[in-house]
């Protein structure tokens, strides 16, 4: 699956249209290769230069440390944006007044009127625990008008079964990248694509793993050491840069609707918005891996940097 583009404006035009500007990385420390907190001054930058490039969308959580209140205090009103909320295990009496409370807050927070997209950030609590009541309450916010659309945020393939056969959405916010290929080999693109969902890839970058190339030289990423020798020695043959790579793999599907980056500067911005396509790439099978403690970062605990 590979899109044909006729020139380096059109593939400049089409990774804007299709581009989420990633914030966790604003309220926390996030990613592999950041070690600190990016300072009010360069997230302010990153948000104007988004603005000033035409990107016109924004993925938060209420999870993401204090990020919704640091947007707010820039001011994203003109923004599209999507959040994320994360349900708690214990304590929930009433789903219609919590929901109405966490979305007032990260309304408050974000100083918009309304979201382009609300997630729910742990799906697998409503499989569990049968809880549809959820859904209904944030089904009921759509109805509001607060929230245009609706959806799951999911981690794995298997996640969607009975999501898609129980509830009825507007979004799915999924992991895909250049080796973690699980929801492409499987028909749930397709399948979502028919359902007209809108599908928004994310984790493109493997939380920087996959553009930093000393990051596989920490002991826990040495046992899938053939896969890194592969990986570089492929981009080096057709003379890419892992970001370049990473990038032309995500806009060669054309079922994504969206997809998720995070940047930690505006130079980082301005480097995804000049990647250019090429159009005759081929990505070889030995380049993707199936084992989730590589794919799933949150496998990772006991990584040391």
């Amino acid at each position: 699956m590979v899109i044909q583009l006729n020139s380096d404006k059109l593939t400049r035009k089409i990774v804007m249209k299709r581009l989420i500007l990633g914030t966790a990385q604003f309220g926390m420390i996030y990613g592999l290769n950041n070690k600190k907190r990016i300072s009010l001054k360069t997230i302010k930058s990153i948000i104007n230069g988004a603005r000033k490039n035409n990107v016109k969308f924004l993925d938060t959580a209420s999870s993401y440390g204090d990020c919704e209140k640091v947007l707010g205090k820039i001011g994203v009103s003109d923004f599209s944006i999507i959040s994320k909320v994360m349900i708690k295990n214990i304590g929930i009496q009433n789903p219609n007044e919590w929901l109405a409370k966490s979305i007032k807050k990260t309304l408050n927070n974000l100083k918009v009127k309304k979201l382009y997209g609300l997630l729910i950030h742990n799906p697998l609590f409503l499989k569990k625990n049968k809880k549809k009541k959820f859904f209904k309450s944030l089904k009921a916010l759509k109805d509001t008008g607060l929230v245009k659309k609706i959806g799951f945020s999911v981690y794995d393939p298997d996640n969607l079964d009975e999501l898609l056969k129980e509830y009825k959405f507007d979004i799915v916010q999924l992991p895909i990248n250049i080796i973690d290929r699980r929801f492409e080999k499987s028909s749930w693109l397709k399948r979502l694509k028919k359902n007209n969902i809108e599908i928004h890839a994310r984790s493109v970058f493997l939380q920087g793993l996959l553009l930093n190339k000393s990051l596989r030289k920490i002991k826990y990423f040495k046992k899938w050491q053939k896969l890194w020798n592969n990986y570089y020695e492929w981009i080096k043959s057709n003379n890419l840069k892992p970001l370049n790579s990473c990038l032309n793999y995500v806009s060669s599907i054309p079922e994504l609707t969206k997809i998720v980056v995070g940047v930690d500067s505006y130079s980082h911005l301005q480097e995804i918005l000049k990647c250019k396509s090429r159009s005759k790439l081929i990505f070889p099978e030995y380049l993707q891996s199936n084992d989730i403690n590589l794919v799933n970062p949150s496998k990772w605990e006991n990584v040391k940097i």
